[in-house]
């Protein structure tokens, strides 16, 4: 079943582990426009349906940014979304510059947005570097501990872990040497298996 709203849709299946893209479209931030991040609506999308999971993306641009307004609908819907199905755990996806000398990032904001579990944010790292993503890290560069952050708010008004993961643009972009869209989307759909065998 999808769930149509003025800029963003979500799609609900039955399952512990919901999935998000804010950023698929630009956002507004500041009085300026930024870019939309590379593929991350595509690679939630896919994710979504494959392993039958929930999911909330952008669909188009509407001059905010949910992951740092201070009002806003996307994430109000989130949370009655969450609340409503019962959802155990969110993965706000994001993607960041090919600049940057990290490969993944796994936001927890120290602990407080995933609730401690530890034990989750260890094993999404293990997963990553086991299909070759040698540089990740944990809440660095992104810490995501802004309170409107996606996964900050969400964990703090649900109370279910929340993790904010970045993927470097260089495996994401087809213009990039590294590109393998398709290791990302393996990567993330083992995490979720094995995530979701935890939450049990």
């Amino acid at each position: 079943m999808k769930y149509i709203f003025e800029d963003f849709n979500i799609e609900f299946r039955k399952n512990n582990i919901m999935l998000s893209a804010p950023h698929c479209y630009p956002q507004f931030r500041n009085g300026e426009i930024k870019k939309k991040e590379t593929r991350t609506g595509i690679l939630v999308k896919d994710l979504a349906r494959k392993l039958s999971l929930s999911c909330i993306y952008k669909t188009k641009f509407y001059n905010n940014d949910p992951n740092w307004d201070d009002n806003s609908t996307y994430r109000e819907q989130l949370v009655d979304f969450i609340s409503i199905h019962n959802i155990k755990l969110l993965i706000d996806v994001h993607s960041m510059r090919a600049e940057r000398d990290v490969d993944i990032c796994i936001g927890i904001n120290d602990g407080k947005n995933i609730l401690n579990r530890f034990d989750i944010a260890d094993e999404i790292k293990y997963v990553f570097k086991s299909y070759g993503f040698k540089k990740v890290y944990i809440d660095t560069p992104f810490k995501a501990a802004f309170p409107n952050v996606i996964s900050c708010y969400i964990s703090r008004m649900c109370q279910i872990p929340c993790f904010q993961i970045e993927i470097n643009n260089k495996f994401l972009h087809k213009d990039y040497d590294t590109y393998n869209f398709d290791l990302a989307k393996s990567a993330f759909s083992e995490i979720i298996k094995k995530i979701d065998l935890m939450l049990l």
